[in-house]
């Protein structure tokens, strides 16, 4: 079996046949799965406010997708278009080929007119001041980390800057290396 083919039979829906005088499908369960994506990491960061990327079963058709979206979420939709993603292709250490990630369909979702959406940032914090009464984003760690290490930087360059090369020397000689810094040395290093 071809591996394209392989990746179909994956990705496709299973639900019960149906024969004549079975009682009713009474699951209420979607039957498709379907994935809201980032437009960022699709590199389309300038996606306009009323599109929505989804990702959906290569089963799906648009009419269903619009079916799906204004009877169960209540989603406003006026136009889908939708792409075929290609399978993600992976090699193990032995060299053999196998589908990382099967085919799929990208569909983008135009909302009607007056209605916008835009990803939610889910992992970044937001701090309230006190005294403004308005959220500040909190600096991550990295971002505080390379301030120190600039503002460090900038201070050693005017610490050093009117010195001689002895003096500059004897300077470097006398401050702690980065490995003393480290807690639990105490004990300085000779070199």
């Amino acid at each position: 079996m071809r591996v394209r083919n392989f990746a179909r039979l994956t990705c496709r829906s299973v639900q019960p046949l149906y024969f004549y005088g079975n009682p009713q499908w009474r699951v209420f369960l979607p039957k498709h799965k379907i994935t809201l994506l980032n437009p960022a990491r699709l590199d389309m960061p300038k996606l306009p406010h009323n599109y929505v990327l989804f990702e959906v079963e290569m089963s799906m058709t648009e009419h269903e997708l619009m079916d799906y979206l204004k009877n169960l979420y209540e989603v406003p939709v006026a136009n889908i278009w939708m792409t075929v993603s290609p399978p993600i292709m992976g090699q193990d250490h032995r060299g053999k080929v196998y589908v990382s990630k099967p085919e799929c369909r990208i569909a983008r979702v135009l909302l009607q007119q007056g209605y916008f959406f835009d990803f939610p940032k889910l992992f970044e914090k937001v701090e309230v001041d006190s005294d403004l009464k308005a959220p500040t984003e909190v600096k991550s760690k990295q971002a505080k980390y390379r301030d120190e290490v600039s503002e460090k930087l900038m201070g050693t360059v005017k610490e050093y800057s009117g010195l001689t090369e002895a003096e500059k020397r004897k300077k470097m000689k006398e401050e702690k290396k980065f490995w003393q810094r480290l807690p639990g040395k105490t004990v300085p290093k000779w070199f």
